[in-house]
């Protein structure tokens, strides 16, 4: 591993929501598809503070990475067969209010040497995936 995170997080809610991310009936919080066989389930994680710390393990001298964010939610869509409620798909959106993060030039290197990993492990996913598929 190039890095350890550890993060914080504090007063989370989940809540099904409706097709345009309100609240409403539970029945109203789906949208089901019987030609597809298909359901869309919609649900929103929010919560009221978040601190995340990144330690780089390759380069020991680098500044822990910290981000802090305040009333931030995630938006989450996952998509299901309704024969087997096996899931299909799912789609996450992360919305930050406020993001507090000030960076200083070592941080910087830390929070590019974080990216640089993220990105490696993505496209190793990315290749997994891919031949699995092709099975």
């Amino acid at each position: 591993l190039a890095f350890t995170a550890s993060f914080q997080m504090s007063r989370i809610l989940l809540e099904s929501k409706t097709p345009v991310w309100k609240k409403g009936n539970l029945q109203m919080t789906r949208l089901k598809d019987l030609d597809r066989g298909e359901v869309l389930i919609f649900k929103e994680l929010s919560w009221q503070t978040v601190r995340i710390e990144a330690r780089s393990t390759v380069n020991k001298d680098l500044t822990p990475l910290r981000l802090i964010t305040n009333q931030a939610r995630c938006r989450i869509t996952i998509k299901k067969r309704m024969t087997d409620s096996a899931i299909l798909g799912c789609r996450l959106v992360l919305i930050l209010d406020d993001l507090l993060w000030v960076l200083t030039d070592d941080q910087l290197k830390a929070a590019l040497h974080f990216m640089d990993s993220i990105s490696g492990l993505i496209k190793k996913a990315n290749t997994t995936t891919q031949k699995v598929k092709a099975k």
